[in-house]
């Protein structure tokens, strides 16, 4: 090996190297290269926020408020509802920030994502109105718990 040439014994090594790996500068491959970009987008949406609708609610023991009085109740039912609804457009504005970061600059940047609260606070609410009814079959939800996971609260308005 010591009078072989240095272009001679690196062409050696190379080019087995780029048959095996496919790195072959003269071919291209237009369907690799689309979905590799097709399985960065989707990825990169993967990332972003949930839609507040789509978020479903926690589980809450049913002993949380089983102690609880009729005034109470229509306060704490008003408490969470109010804060469902901050929360709820809050999680709308960094999921419409996450899309349009995605398809403006490749990555999601919309904010703080708040779908455990979110789901945290469905759980509650749907165990408060549970209770409530039970013991107070007159009660009155603000919102109706078949709809609770559908509702939109960025636009609830208390009465």
């Amino acid at each position: 090996m010591v009078g072989s040439s240095p272009k001679t014994l690196g062409g050696a090594f190379r080019e087995p190297f780029r048959q095996t790996r496919g790195l072959s500068a003269d071919k291209s491959n237009p369907m690799k290269t689309a979905s590799m970009l097709l399985l960065i987008t989707a990825l990169a949406f993967a990332g972003c926020a949930t839609r507040p609708q789509s978020i479903t609610a926690a589980y809450v023991p049913e002993a949380t408020y089983a102690d609880i009085s009729r005034d109470d109740a229509v306060k704490e039912q008003a408490r969470i509802i109010d804060e469902l609804g901050k929360a709820t457009k809050q999680q709308e504005a960094t999921a419409d920030g996450d899309f349009y970061g995605v398809l403006l600059i490749g990555i999601p940047a919309g904010g703080d994502d708040l779908a455990i609260k979110i789901a945290s606070l469905k759980g509650y609410l749907q165990q408060l109105q549970k209770v409530a009814v039970a013991k107070w079959p007159d009660f009155h939800c603000e919102v109706d718990p078949s709809t609770l996971d559908r509702e939109d609260f960025s636009k609830k308005k208390r009465r």
